[in-house]
């Protein structure tokens, strides 16, 4: 018998209605993605700069001007920061950076309790300073100025459309 049937209700809007399953299913779950990592730095009002990982982060258009999609999660000062209007850098991160706990100093912890670029700089990873003076990690693959032109509530998330406002040249060789 079906796992599901069409019904439609008396406006004829289609509706789904599903049958109790009459045999246990094994689920397997898809395999890891193996996906880019990205940081947001941004600066508070008071010019302090913070790094925050950045979950869902993806390009949306490239022509004729480069636009991304990048998911900022309530109550984070790097969410506050961005939206205030004052920008941020996005930075690619690489394996290395994972093998030192970065994902959990950046995604884990909150700038409200940690001043997550002196922690970095006390494990001995470098800085470096790209355009308008935004700290970003010296070994990063990437990283790009954004600037939030419209934003959208989604759950414990706000979805963010991001106008490209500078990229700044990579330490190391391009990704495909």
């Amino acid at each position: 018998r079906p796992l599901c049937t069409a019904v439609y209700n008396q406006s004829g809007t289609s509706m789904i209605a599903f049958a109790p399953l009459t045999a246990a299913v094994a689920i397997v779950a898809p395999p890891a993605l193996d996906s880019p990592v990205y940081s947001l730095v941004t600066r508070g009002p008071d010019g302090r700069a913070n790094m925050n990982i950045v979950t869902y982060f993806t390009a949306v258009a490239h022509a004729p001007e480069r636009w991304y999609a990048a998911s900022l999660y309530h109550g984070t000062e790097s969410r506050e920061s961005f939206l205030a209007g004052n920008g941020g850098v996005v930075q690619i991160l690489t394996d290395a950076q994972a093998d030192v706990g970065l994902l959990e100093l950046l995604g884990k912890q909150s700038a409200r309790d940690v001043d997550k670029l002196a922690e970095i700089e006390r494990r001995g990873l470098g800085l470096r300073r790209v355009r308008d003076d935004w700290p970003v990690l010296s070994d990063c693959l990437g990283c790009f100025e954004l600037a939030a032109t419209s934003v959208h509530t989604c759950g414990d998330h706000d979805v963010a459309l991001l106008s490209l406002i500078h990229i700044s040249e990579p330490t190391r060789p391009r990704l495909l």
